[in-house]
């Protein structure tokens, strides 16, 4: 049987277990969470802007200054 002292894997995983435990009932929001929803949130921002810029450059076929059409 192995030696248990308060640096032994059994009681390190306890400790981890716990842990978990204690992750699973929290909120579940972590700051990582937090900044990466702000840096979705920026970059569907920075997209539609791009796009409303695109949208807003007069477009011209070079087939339409040949046919006309």
């Amino acid at each position: 049987m192995a030696k248990k002292s308060k640096n032994s894997g059994f009681e390190r995983q306890g400790a981890v277990m716990g842990q978990f435990r204690r992750d699973a009932r929290g909120s579940g929001v972590s700051e990582v969470v937090k900044q990466a929803k702000e840096a979705g949130r920026k970059q569907r921002e920075y997209q539609a802007k791009k796009k409303a810029e695109l949208e807003a450059q007069p477009r011209m076929s070079p087939r339409f200054l040949t046919t006309g059409k």
